[in-house]
């Protein structure tokens, strides 16, 4: 009987020590929430649609005909791509920045195809 109880005790720090020493990874935690009228969201407007972002954190999206980004009370960085001329960049906006569809490909709109978004 006492063999048993070592064997479940080690085991038990075994699962400890291994549950302590994994390392932390930070949590994608940004995510899509209702504009509801807030402008403090990150605010997303296309041709069909306005989305909005909340939280901190990093997201691969895919935003077709994408025109005016609002920043919101966040500091917000954008990569998009256009198709014609093949290209793509990035756009960093300080918190209460408005971005006016300056990536515009051709009098198309630029597809944004991710979105990261911290508190300053």
């Amino acid at each position: 009987m006492t063999r048993r109880w070592k064997k479940a005790a080690c085991t038990a720090a075994a699962a400890a020590a291994l549950t302590l020493a994994a390392p932390a990874t930070d949590a994608s935690a940004i995510n899509r929430v209702n504009c509801d009228g807030r402008w403090d969201f990150v605010n997303i407007l296309t041709t069909s649609d306005h989305l909005c972002f909340a939280n901190d954190g990093y997201l691969d999206v895919a935003i077709y005909n994408t025109g005016d980004i609002y920043s919101g009370n966040n500091d917000f960085f954008f990569y998009y791509s256009i198709s014609s001329p093949a290209g793509s960049g990035s756009r960093h906006l300080r918190a209460w920045t408005w971005n006016s569809g300056t990536y515009n490909d051709a009098g198309r709109r630029g597809t944004v195809r991710s979105v990261e978004s911290y508190r300053p």
